[in-house]
């Protein structure tokens, strides 16, 4: 296994929806050859569902081939981050100021979203607030939701990240963990 992650987040999906989106995309997965269960499979140093299948080649960017792959899906409320990636800069949903991660504490408003409370982080640049989730962090993408798709050991990029999400129905987000 690597020691990146990479994640699509589902970010609309309900904390009760979550379970049936959940097998709802695993089974396309599984139907579509890009992942099979697997019962030796791991993610992240955890134990998997499944691992990358026959065609999983054809739908991501790379393929790891000297380690063990895992595919997971995981249902709850969570902030699927970039890890030790860091957070360089956010950027206000409104007026698309860039302001250093060290400029504000935005940390707040991810607690207010954790405890489904006040979510809303006010931009020095313009005074308007915004929910944290529509912030863009760089330099590389956060994700806030209720389900999660993880690959560990596959290169998940945009054209499996728009295929999930248009059988979801749902914005989604692409998420690069370090662990």
């Amino acid at each position: 296994m690597s020691d990146h992650c990479i994640w699509i987040v589902d970010c609309d999906v309900t904390l009760e929806e979550a379970p049936d989106c959940a097998a709802r995309v695993m089974a396309w997965l599984e139907e579509s050859g890009i992942a099979l269960r697997a019962p030796n499979a791991e993610f992240a140093y955890s134990p998997a569902t499944h691992c990358a299948g026959p065609e999983a080649a054809s739908w991501v960017a790379w393929v790891e081939d000297r380690v063990p792959t895992g595919v997971v899906a995981e249902v709850g409320r969570r902030v699927f981050h970039s890890g030790g990636n860091g957070v360089d800069e956010l950027v206000c949903p409104r007026c698309h100021a860039h302001h250093g991660s060290d400029d504000f504490d935005w940390t707040i408003a991810i607690d207010g979203w954790w405890q489904e409370g006040d979510d809303q982080l006010v931009c020095p640049a313009c005074e308007q607030a915004s929910s944290i989730t529509d912030w863009q962090f760089l330099e590389m993408a956060w994700g806030f939701g209720n389900l999660g798709f993880g690959f560990d050991g596959l290169g998940v990029d945009q054209k499996l990240t728009d295929a999930v999400a248009r059988l979801l129905g749902h914005r989604v987000v692409l998420v690069h963990q370090k662990i």
